[in-house]
């Protein structure tokens, strides 16, 4: 009786292709959670069409004006 159903080549064959599997299951959620992350840090981190001054945008709510030229963006 055979302990083994698989042959050596079936078996490393399988670890392969299961080596990728696991990548991709762990390549989707990061690169997922990364286009959030940036989703993030777009709206809340503003440059300025007239100045180019990288600021805060405390409230989203709020007249986006920027600290150095006081313009409107």
């Amino acid at each position: 009786m055979n302990m083994f159903p698989l042959s050596a080549s079936e078996f490393f064959l399988f670890l392969m292709l299961a080596g990728l599997v696991m990548l991709v299951c762990a390549y989707i959620p990061v690169q997922l959670a990364s286009k959030f992350r940036r989703m993030r840090h777009a709206r809340t981190h503003i440059t300025c069409r007239i100045c180019g001054y990288r600021y805060l945008l405390s409230d989203s709510r709020a007249e986006n004006v920027c600290p150095h030229c006081e313009s409107r963006n």
